[in-house]
């Protein structure tokens, strides 16, 4: 379920960070899902500093990728009046 609801937050484009909390997950998995651009990907159970750390980088790029949505659609509505 979260891989696959991942994977389509990916191709719509959102810029929601995720952050995986899983008590099934393995090596390989973490892996992928790190390579898909996840944030991070915890074990339960897990404790509160590394759960308030992956939380704060996750907002973190999220905010760094709306800025860059921002300033994308800024130049491209730019780029539409101009021409």
């Amino acid at each position: 379920m979260g891989r696959a609801f991942h994977d389509a937050l990916r191709q719509c484009g959102s810029t929601l960070a995720v952050v995986f909390l899983t008590g099934h997950g393995d090596v390989p998995m973490a892996v992928e899902q790190m390579k898909r651009g996840a944030v991070d990907f915890l074990q339960k159970p897990v404790s509160v500093k590394p759960l308030q750390a992956a939380l704060e980088r996750a907002l973190t790029v999220s905010s760094a990728a709306v800025a860059r949505r921002e300033i994308i659609l800024c130049y491209q509505q730019l780029d539409a009046e101009r021409a």
